[in-house]
């Protein structure tokens, strides 16, 4: 079955393997900007938007991304099928308003019609009059200049599709208010048409027949796949402005097609090595391992296809790392088997012993990586969300081949006259030393805090990760090429102008995208030198290039080679009445005519022989040539030139002159009442609830009108979150997780600080490591004084933790000899004993 699907279906490739379509977008934020609603968020928001929206069609790991200071979004899609559908998808506003109109009712003066273009429905209905269909500022001053009674941020996030008898339905539900407002809409207008709208378009307009308790259907003249597009677009949200394409391209791959050829031959050769060391150093049981390994290949590409999974190279790199682990499963194993084999029982006997006493430590190593597989893929985007999900079906399908296959295949062969000969399990090849590591503890104890403690120190003080240019803002050069640029050479370019991290993108068009990092000050003055030797080598490939262009297209190269054979061709330059003057037997051939001048060149055996006119050396190089050093260089020199502005020498200044400023405007802005309706000056914002009170106090005081409101938008309420000074520690974690709760969730620091501590106690599990991991946080504390001062407060309540857990389980560096000291004895929780009956009972 895994051969079939392998056959049969395709694999989803990533946007760095095989290309896809690129779109920039523009948010139209003028009104909001004028209102003062505009904020810098806003754009985030529309990124999320995006990705769901995006998801919804099916186009897994898409790369999106913002640029603030051009208020664009850029989305990249990986192999898209229909860009038409994907460019309506993401470019939709998708606002959806629930509206009374009176002018719909029966009697009135309007009239909705299905939609046609090209003789073909659109899954709109049209508003027509009298005089035909109606005009949008009609509709606009009478339908949209009013409030509508339910839009679709009311929704929930669970519409779906249904197809009934009369074609495909959406299902929504409203949220709690929201649902309380519709239900008593419904009841006052029975028999009354209830008119649904779509970015100012007529979708539905169906009669309410009855009391709609907070959810319904909106049953339209869609296609199933337009009800399943707008249903998508419902759950995703609305954009909060319209957005504009600036530029709709064809990417080629990321990578490019060598990269990705060396890669596939780098994986294969790897995975060949691993076959045959298997079979080298095993013998038998490798053979049987590499057999099972190629099952588990079969299987994991067959689950590939079948989900489907998107294969980028960070998902490529967790297959072969899951590889890796399974590899790691089988050598756990058979080692095992060779203890037991040597230690006088039967062949069978070791092979299940082998496999049973293995098999908890393979457990505890795929559990611990499907948890980290978990929060990656959780908390993940894009191509961490691909190496998550590979690597943790990679893990499950390692487990049964290991466990599974491995053991059925070494059984079945021990049943066989041939398979109970030692020598094909190569019991006595191996390294065994003995370390004896408990009688010199000591000596492990300072390797590993040589190991850990120096790494921590080196992290914190090296300002912890470095990150690559996927995840910090950068200069975005779009740059047009006279001829089509490879991938590779582009990024060879970058890293001659100092850029070893760069994105480059290759697009159709000629047209090409290079990111490069942001540099600071101190290259401002190389990047300056650069800039004026690459103005003069531009300056003079120009020159040149006037020069070779009237002699078209040709390589010098070939007329050296002519000469070396005993045909000399020279160039000359005349004008008309010169070359009148020239008998008619000279062998020349004119090439072209431009600006009153005769380009022509001469043919001969004698190298002496010569024209009456201005003779031109040969050229160092073709015409494409130069023109291709020529855009090189303007490439160069675009890149250099964005640099130095962002690392312009006083840019910091301008940047808080910049922000000083715009908090004096927003005081003006505040002061004099930007907000105006009917005369009336106000401001509208959130305020944190324990200010409430002082703000009614404030208001009765000076005589202010004051309106309270729940959000209608939960989701851009801003979080303000008062922490006491115990789980203020655990900010730094809720910090690299992303997680604050939201205007409606409940803060749950307290909890999750009581269970990371626990889960982090359990999981080091050895009361002597916390020891020295308190130490190392000691020393942290005291060596480096700009620790932060949280982290080094949740580092102490972790250890403590971990040698309290480790105490009360009596785990010293996991010693019997040590657990059974009667002052360490003393500390043990009998149900929590690692060396207790139950737990013996357990690993046996």
């Amino acid at each position: 079955a895994s051969i079939w699907v392998n056959i049969k279906f395709p694999i989803r490739k990533g946007l760095d393997i095989q290309g896809g379509m690129r779109v920039v977008l523009e948010a139209q934020a003028e009104d909001a900007k004028r209102k003062g609603t505009w904020k810098p968020e806003n754009l985030e928001r529309i990124r999320g938007i995006m990705d769901n929206r995006v998801n919804g069609l099916g186009v897994a790991e898409p790369n999106i991304y913002t640029k603030p200071d051009q208020d664009q979004i850029v989305v990249e899609l990986p192999g898209i099928k229909n860009p038409e559908q994907a460019l309506a998808v993401i470019q939709t506003t998708a606002s959806l308003e629930f509206r009374f109109v009176p002018e719909l009712e029966r009697g009135g003066e309007w009239r909705d019609e299905p939609e046609k273009r090209n003789g073909v429905e659109t899954g709109y209905f049209e508003i027509t009059g009298p005089n035909g269909p109606v005009s949008q500022e009609e509709l606009d001053a009478k339908i949209f200049s009013k409030e509508p009674i339910l839009s679709g941020k009311d929704l929930e996030s669970n519409s779906r599709v249904e197809l009934g008898p009369d074609g495909p339905v959406i299902h929504f539900e409203f949220r709690n208010e929201a649902k309380r407002t519709f239900e008593e809409f419904t009841r006052a207008n029975i028999g009354k048409r209830l008119a649904i709208f779509l970015d100012k378009r007529l979708i539905s307009a169906p009669t309410i027949e009855d009391v709609i308790p907070g959810s319904g259907i909106i049953r339209g003249r869609f296609t199933v796949e337009q009800a399943k597009t707008l249903s998508n677009m419902l759950n995703a949200g609305a954009l909060p402005v319209p957005l504009k394409v600036v530029q709709q391209l064809n990417v080629e791959a990321t990578l490019g097609n060598e990269a990705v050829r060396q890669t596939t031959i780098a994986g294969i050769i790897g995975l060949a090595l691993v076959l045959l060391f298997m079979v080298w150093y095993y013998r038998l049981p490798g053979l049987l391992a590499n057999l099972a390994l190629i099952l588990y290949t079969l299987f994991t590409f067959a689950l590939f296809k079948l989900i489907p999974v998107t294969l980028t190279v960070p998902g490529i790199a967790g297959f072969i790392l899951s590889i890796g682990m399974a590899v790691d499963a089988n050598i756990l194993i058979f080692e095992r088997l060779k203890e037991e084999r040597l230690a006088g029982k039967s062949l069978r006997a070791a092979i299940e012993a082998g496999f049973r006493r293995a098999f908890t430590a393979i457990l505890d190593s795929n559990v611990c990586t499907l948890i980290t597989c978990a929060i990656l893929y959780n908390f993940g985007e894009g191509p961490v969300k691909g190496f998550a999900l590979t690597l943790a079906l990679g893990v499950a399908v390692s487990m049964f081949t290991a466990i599974t296959c491995s053991r059925t295949f070494l059984l079945m062969v021990a049943g066989t006259q041939f398979g109970q000969n030692d020598k094909l399990y190569a019991l006595g090849r191996g390294v065994h030393p003995k370390l004896n590591v408990v009688k010199n503890m000591n000596r492990w104890f300072a390797i590993s805090a040589l190991a850990i403690v120096p790494g921590v120190i080196f992290w914190l003080g090296l300002n912890g990760i470095k990150y690559s240019i996927e995840y910090t803002s950068g200069t975005e050069i779009i740059a047009q090429f006279r001829q089509r640029p490879s991938q590779a050479e582009l990024t060879a370019l970058a890293r001659s102008a100092g850029q070893t991290d760069s994105r480059v993108l290759v697009m159709e068009g000629n047209l090409a995208s290079i990111t490069t990092r942001r540099l600071n000050e101190a290259d401002t003055a190389r990047l300056t030198d650069a800039i004026k030797q690459k103005e003069v080598l531009q300056q003079n490939l120009r020159e040149e290039l006037d020069q070779v262009l009237p002699w078209g297209e040709f390589d010098p190269a070939a007329v050296r080679e002519l000469a070396a054979s005993g045909i000399h061709v020279s160039l000359y330059i005349a004008t008309d009445k010169q070359l009148a003057a020239l008998p008619s037997d000279r062998p020349v051939r004119i090439v072209s005519r431009a600006r009153g001048k005769v380009y022509l060149a001469l043919a001969s055996r004698d190298p002496n022989e010569t024209l009456p006119f201005t003779r031109v050396p040969l050229p160092r190089a073709s015409a494409v040539t130069i023109a291709r050093e020529l855009d090189v260089a303007r490439l160069e020199m675009e890149q250099l030139s964005a640099q130095l502005r962002a690392c312009a020498r006083h840019h910091d200044a301008f940047v808080t002159a910049r922000t000083a400023l715009v908090k004096d405007l927003e005081f003006e802005r505040v002061r004099r009442g930007m907000h105006e309706d009917d005369g009336f000056a106000y401001l509208r914002g959130y305020c944190p609830v324990p200010v409430l009170d002082t703000l009614r106090t404030a208001a009765e005081a000076d005589r202010w009108g004051l309106i309270v409101e729940e959000p209608d938008d939960p989701s851009a309420v801003p979080t303000l979150l008062r922490t006491n000074r115990f789980t203020r520690m655990l900010q730094p974690l809720l910090d690299f997780f992303d997680l604050l709760p939201g205007y409606e969730e409940y803060d749950f620091s307290f909890f999750f600080l009581v269970f990371f501590s626990v889960f982090y106690a359990m999981l080091i599990g050895d009361a002597a490591y916390g020891l020295l991991f308190l130490a190392g946080t000691v020393v942290l504390h005291l060596r480096v004084p700009k620790a932060p001062r949280q982290l080094i407060a949740l580092l102490y309540v972790l250890n403590v933790c971990t040698v309290l857990w480790g105490a009360m389980s009596g785990t010293w560096f996991g010693s019997r000899a040590l657990a059974q000291w009667p002052p360490l004895r003393a500390l043990v929780v009998p149900t929590l004993d690692s060396f207790g009956p139950q737990s013996q009972a357990f690993v046996m």
